[in-house]
């Protein structure tokens, strides 16, 4: 059941994700030089960063390939995708000895789906000055561990977003695919640690 939910949720990610690269983005393209010959330049720039944002989240939503590259690789590719980041900040530390494990692609793409959901809430939700990733691994288990200096919540609410949304819905899901543990830890004004531990 897990794994029908999530190839549903990576089919339906893919289509919107082509749907709108191929045409929503192509139709603000058409408006936005229309405008830049109608000498209407503030509304084309205007479009122009509405027509980015779309490309941004078109390429989130995309399954990435990770059939040719490690956990490692991986893992240091977003690194430096975030940290074009001025706020939250991003503080990585990736131990050594993830680039010595050999995992499969398809498990790569779940943890980096869970990392993208996490991420994702911090930037939108936390109002996190700082945010800090953590991967370390023992023989048997890769534990990462992800922390923010933002509001913190209330982890028994009902009513709160990342405790009773889709997103920490689909993060379980993906944990409990790898046979993973995942803990959330959150206090008000304090911040959240969300602690994960997958076998090897």
């Amino acid at each position: 059941m897990t794994e029908r939910y999530l190839k549903g949720l990576e089919d339906s990610n893919n289509y919107i994700s082509k749907e709108l690269h191929n045409n929503v983005c192509n139709e603000l393209l058409a408006a936005e030089m229309q405008l830049q010959q109608a000498n209407a330049s503030q509304l084309a720039a205007q479009l122009g960063v509405i027509r980015e944002t779309v490309r941004n989240i078109s390429h989130q939503l995309s399954t990435p390939n990770f059939s040719n590259i490690s956990l490692y690789q991986m893992l240091n590719l977003y690194v430096e995708k975030l940290g074009a980041l001025k706020s939250p900040a991003l503080h990585p530390y990736i131990a050594d000895e993830i680039n010595d494990l050999s995992i499969p692609s398809e498990n790569i793409l779940e943890i980096y789906r869970i990392l993208q959901e996490i991420i994702s809430n911090i930037i939108k939700h936390a109002h996190a000055q700082n945010m800090y990733l953590t991967v370390s691994c023992t023989p048997s288990d890769i534990e990462v561990i992800v922390e923010d200096d933002g509001q913190g919540f209330d982890t028994s609410s009902s009513h709160n977003i990342l405790t009773a949304g889709l997103g920490l819905q689909t993060i379980k899901e993906r944990c409990n695919k790898l046979q993973g543990e995942c803990e959330i830890e959150s206090t008000l004004n304090k911040g959240t640690i969300i602690h994960m531990r997958f076998p090897v």
